[in-house]
């Protein structure tokens, strides 16, 4: 799971860093201010997704609310993605797109689905309470 935790968090840091090296070989002179603003907001979304998952992970099979919220977040990278490799096609973007989406389905089977699967733990039992000290043992008090 810690090797989850890294990748993630890799994968995180990477989204904020190498977009502006591959788009600066990309055609993006041509974009508008809100279109670079949109992508910019894409990526922040989609790297806190990550950075999510990498901070709460192990917490994650304990917390119902916790496991839901990953669920949906890491559904974000998957739609996002899966629009990508419909719209784009830039090598680089496309091998980017598919490598994040492939990574956020080993985070979803490895964080989230497992809990769902055993979600259905009986609750423990209560302490049993310490019986009083023997007096055979200690004499009259």
């Amino acid at each position: 799971m810690i090797f989850l935790r890294f990748l993630s968090f890799l994968a995180g840091a990477m989204i904020l860093l190498a977009p502006p090296l591959v788009l600066a070989d990309v055609h993006t002179r041509n974009l508008s201010g809100w279109a670079v603003l949109r992508t910019l907001i894409v990526l922040a979304v989609v790297a806190g997704v990550f950075f999510y998952i990498a901070l709460v992970g192990p917490r994650m099979h304990r917390s119902r609310r916790r496991r839901t919220l990953g669920g949906i977040l890491l559904a974000i990278p998957l739609v996002f993605g899966l629009f990508t490799l419909a719209t784009r096609k830039e090598p680089q973007v496309l091998w980017a797109s598919g490598t994040l989406m492939g990574l956020a389905v080993l985070l979803l089977i490895g964080f989230v689905f497992p809990a769902f699967m055993n979600g259905d733990k009986r609750r423990m039992r209560e302490r049993e309470r310490l019986e009083p000290t023997s007096q055979a043992l200690h004499g009259p008090s």
